[in-house]
């Protein structure tokens, strides 16, 4: 794991380290990367929170989770906001946490799978790298040979909100990250903050507006959960002639003066 991403200093338990869409990591404490929830001078430890441990990897990953795909995971539906098991469980879901079901988090074995990894998918390590406990972290951006990550109780730093880490292609076209296990992708959910935008089908060249001449504009949608908007702009003026609010809908006819 790559240095990157912030300053090495540790923060006090609580301190924000990194934001990923809208939900913050916290520094689970000053002392070493193993035993911060432990030494950070609270008198019990640990301090046990709605999504877990505070702030412990697992705390982040499955507040991240029941944050941005909780339409998918039905985490406040089902009443499963606390999460139990060390961070190594999550893969093969071996604490059977019915939010980290495989009819819910499609498994992508590291070494074993040629679908690399996607903003929003949770990044998980065995104990061969993290003894006792494993690891979990959010991926937040994905380069050809790179994954950046965001998580907690890794250095307890401002690093904690964008280590990066090598993405290995092999031969055969398959994936692999160091120490992972592989990662868990939200089955029909989208890749987290990636905005997507509507794609103009027609007319394909520019139109002239005339009188006594209409034009249908048609597009496919960008993300389906947005409220969308059709709007024509003067170039001359750069003024926005019309604007209007069209929701999901995929074609708009502009009427021209008769």
């Amino acid at each position: 794991i790559s240095e990157g991403g912030g300053s090495s200093a540790k923060k006090p338990w609580g301190a924000a380290i990194d934001t990923f869409c809208g939900v913050t990591a916290y520094s689970n404490g000053n002392a070493a990367v193993t035993s911060c929830a432990y030494k950070n001078g609270r008198k019990d430890g640990v301090n046990n929170g709605k999504f877990g441990f505070e702030y412990q990897c697992v705390e982040y990953a499955f507040r991240f989770l029941c944050t941005v795909y909780d339409a998918q995971l039905g985490c406040k539906k089902n009443g499963k906001t606390a999460m139990y098991g060390n961070a190594y469980k999550w893969f093969d879901n071996l604490a059977k946490n019915p939010v980290l079901s495989k009819d819910k988090l499609k498994r992508f074995a590291s070494g074993k799978t040629t679908e690399p990894p996607r903003q929003g998918d949770a990044l998980v390590f065995g104990t061969g790298c993290y003894a006792g406990t494993g690891h979990v972290a959010i991926v937040r951006e994905v380069g050809t040979d790179y994954v950046k990550i965001i998580e907690q109780n890794f250095s307890c730093s401002d690093q904690d909100g964008g280590h990066v880490l090598a993405l290995n292609k092999a031969s055969d076209g398959t994936y692999s990250i160091k120490c992972a296990s592989g990662w868990l992708r939200v089955i029909g959910g989208n890749p987290a903050c990636v905005t997507t935008l509507p794609k103009l089908v027609a007319p394909t060249d520019a139109a002239e507006f005339v009188e006594k001449k209409d034009i249908g504009f048609n597009w496919v949608l960008g993300d389906t959960a947005k409220t969308h908007y059709f709007k024509i702009r003067d170039t001359d003026s750069n003024q926005i002639v019309i604007e209007a609010p069209v929701g999901t809908d995929t074609q708009y006819v502009w009427k021209s003066a008769i």
